[in-house]
């Protein structure tokens, strides 16, 4: 009996001890959690204060001249950001010293260095003025010096034009002069055709074109246009007094169905009928071997046209 009391004993004992270690194990990992969480809470609490901590940054941008002896600042635009709220300054006038420890801009560029020297500015203003100097040489290679030279020139003269006659010859030569995409003339290269039916095309109103004489089927009638011819033959007139050949392969003019007063042989006059309804053209395909300028002036009832040598020069 003795014995059996003594291994009861040991057990009650035994039984307290492993009780006592389970809650000391449960206590401990409460605490262990309790800690984990502080932990846990504390790392938010700081992200959330670091986060919302007032900045304080402040950017300068500078626009700085030399002004010697003394480096001066003369326009400034600064901005400081302060407690989520933008405050503006401006200061007039300062010197380097004062802007030694900001963030400077100078000309568009960001400079790394918080001092900015009279030699550092100068060798910046310097290597702008290169960049410069070699963008105008670069583009001054580009452009193209052109020599003209008057080779022909014709004029052929009616006295007894008419007022509408007349507009209709400046029309045709200022939609000749303007066809090339300028206002002085028609650029012609070698090789490239002049086609008057192309080039002037039909004589409507919208053009400004009028009435005025014209010949069909070997009758004179009134038709928008009329006195065209005299520019046409004009044309013709200064084109032979070049070197342009005209052979049926590269020339084509036809002469009036009825005797014009105003075409006079002697001076050098040549016809070149046109007619857009009848589809009768004066056309030519240069023969030069340079380019041309024809020119074409009008004065009331005369029309002069001249005819340049064109020379391209690279600079």
């Amino acid at each position: 009996m003795k014995k059996k009391g003594v291994t009861r004993m040991r057990w009650r004992i035994r039984k307290a001890q492993l009780n006592w270690k389970k809650n000391r194990t449960r206590r401990v990992a409460r605490w262990r959690v309790a800690l984990l969480c502080f932990d846990s809470f504390a790392f938010v609490l700081c992200i959330v204060l670091f986060a919302n901590f007032p900045e304080r940054t402040k950017t300068v941008s500078v626009s700085i001249t030399i002004d010697e002896p003394t480096l001066m600042v003369k326009e400034v635009r600064a901005e400081e950001q302060e407690t989520s709220q933008e405050k503006n300054s401006s200061i007039e006038e300062f010197d380097v010293e004062t802007i030694s420890n900001s963030q400077v801009n100078i000309i568009g560029e960001k400079v790394e260095s918080a001092e900015v020297s009279q030699i550092e500015e100068a060798q910046i203003m310097e290597s702008e003025t290169e960049k410069e100097s070699v963008f105008e040489t670069e583009e001054t290679q580009t452009e193209e010096v052109i020599i003209e030279e008057l080779i022909a020139e014709h004029t052929i003269c009616n006295s007894k034009s008419s007022a509408n006659r007349n507009t209709n010859m400046a029309v045709a030569a200022q939609i000749i002069n303007e066809a090339t995409g300028g206002a002085d003339g028609y650029i012609l290269e070698p090789e490239e055709k002049f086609s008057w039916l192309e080039v002037v095309g039909n004589t409507t109103e919208e053009k400004g074109f009028e009435k005025a004489p014209v010949i069909k089927n070997r009758k004179t009638v009134q038709d928008l246009g009329g006195g065209v011819c005299q520019v046409s033959s004009a044309i013709n007139s200064a084109i032979q007094q070049t070197e342009q050949q005209t052979d049926r392969e590269h020339f084509y003019a036809q002469k009036h169905s009825l005797k014009s007063s105003y075409i006079k042989k002697e001076r050098g006059d040549k016809e070149a009928t046109v007619s857009f309804d009848s589809k009768v053209d004066f056309w030519f395909i240069s023969t030069l071997e340079y380019p041309i300028r024809i020119q074409v002036f009008t004065d009331g009832g005369s029309v002069t046209v001249k005819i340049f040598k064109r020379e391209i020069i690279p600079n």
